[in-house]
């Protein structure tokens, strides 16, 4: 499903990810871990197509993406959610949502139906200003928004950033049954120890713009093993 191979990346002449190969197949779940300040959410804007490569490739479903735009990623089943959530605070739950149809070449047309199956508390606050919501709802809302599109591929980008303990495991749960109902292919940076674990397959850690490690489910329940990664 996505296929990263010697990217390299970063902003201007500064280059901050260096060298880094992933390859997820279809229908898994993957997290990147690592502390703050390694790339990780360079590595998610270069995937997505917001950042230029300065090397390498990205293959997503068998096709070269390297220099395709955002919007063309996106119509080819992409769905990207942003650390902080992204979403437009002055519109409304529904407004929000709305935004999200019609992006995917796969579905010209479609309802919100989906969104609200898995979300049902914003069925009921459809007409509310997205602003407005709690930080787990506005996670909920942009997961959803990414939903309404029919994406092969989601890459979540800190989805527990601003979430109560108790919705991020509620997330989790919803993450995992959109992957097992839909077959969505899941590509998550995440810091939150719990969630990692709890959602992920296998997991990839990222130090100083390169992979330093790749992790498989069994490591992934070693706390200490996962905690040297995610601490300096």
């Amino acid at each position: 499903m996505l296929k990263v191979q010697a990217l390299m990346s970063g902003y201007g002449k500064v280059q901050v990810i260096r060298g880094v190969d992933i390859e997820i197949k279809e229908g898994e779940i993957v997290s990147i871990i690592g502390r703050n300040g390694v790339g990780k959410t360079t590595l998610m804007k270069t995937i997505i197509g917001s950042i230029r490569p300065m090397g390498g490739s990205i293959q997503i479903n068998g096709k070269d993406f390297t220099k395709k735009q955002v919007y063309t990623r996106a119509a080819e089943g992409v769905g990207y959610v942003e650390q902080g959530h992204g979403i437009f605070p002055a519109l409304t739950v529904e407004e929000n949502l709305k935004i999200g149809l019609g992006i995917n070449n796969r579905k010209k047309s479609g309802d919100l139906s989906v969104a609200h199956d898995f979300f049902p508390i914003l069925f009921s606050r459809g007409k509310q200003k997205a602003g407005t919501l709690s930080g787990g709802e506005q996670a909920m809302l942009s997961i959803a928004r990414v939903l309404v599109a029919n994406p092969k591929l989601i890459l979540l980008d800190e989805p527990s950033e601003g979430v109560q303990p108790n919705i991020v495991n509620q997330i989790g749960e919803i993450i995992c049954k959109i992957n097992e109902e839909m077959n969505i292919t899941i590509l998550m940076v995440e810091q939150h120890l719990k969630l990692i674990q709890k959602i992920s397959q296998r997991a990839y850690a990222m130090d100083k713009g390169r992979i330093v490690g790749s992790l498989k489910r069994e490591e992934l329940l070693d706390q200490d093993k996962v905690t040297s990664y995610l601490t300096v």
